[in-house]
């Protein structure tokens, strides 16, 4: 199957990437100094530092609608689930599909209600907070 477009974008994807490693044919092998990274450590549940800071922020923040965004993978929805394990009264959380909010779930455990977008809309609930969670959307 011809894919020229593919093939073409392909390159330029790869050959912009610092993280990737090229090696073209006929030429040698040769690796590029890439950027210290600090070793891997698993997952303690506990907040990550940029989590911990931003954590504190929205507990001590002012009732009203704080918004979280960063790159997919980044940790929105533990944080969210930290928060919401964290908060004193009632929890509401939202997303496209229950599924979505399984990360959320494994740090706010059974705080918080799950009730779909359109469900939510009909409905009278009531709720301290109300989390919305896109980021598996």
């Amino acid at each position: 199957i011809a894919t020229p477009h593919f093939v073409q974008h392909l390159k330029r994807v790869l050959t912009a990437d610092n993280d990737a490693i090229l090696w073209r044919q006929n030429q040698p092998f040769s690796l590029a100094h890439f950027t210290p990274r600090t070793d891997w450590h698993p997952a303690t549940g506990a907040p990550q530092p940029e989590q911990q800071q931003l954590l504190q922020q929205l507990l001590t923040m002012p009732p009203g609608v704080a918004a979280v965004t960063a790159a997919r993978g980044r940790g929105k929805s533990a944080l969210a689930g930290q928060l919401i394990s964290r908060i004193a009264g009632s929890a509401i959380v939202t997303a496209p599909a229950k599924a979505a909010t399984d990360v959320l779930a494994q740090f706010a455990g059974e705080k918080f209600r799950f009730i779909a977008p359109d469900a939510l809309l009909a409905s009278d609930e009531q709720a301290d907070w109300l989390g919305v969670d896109e980021a598996a959307a």
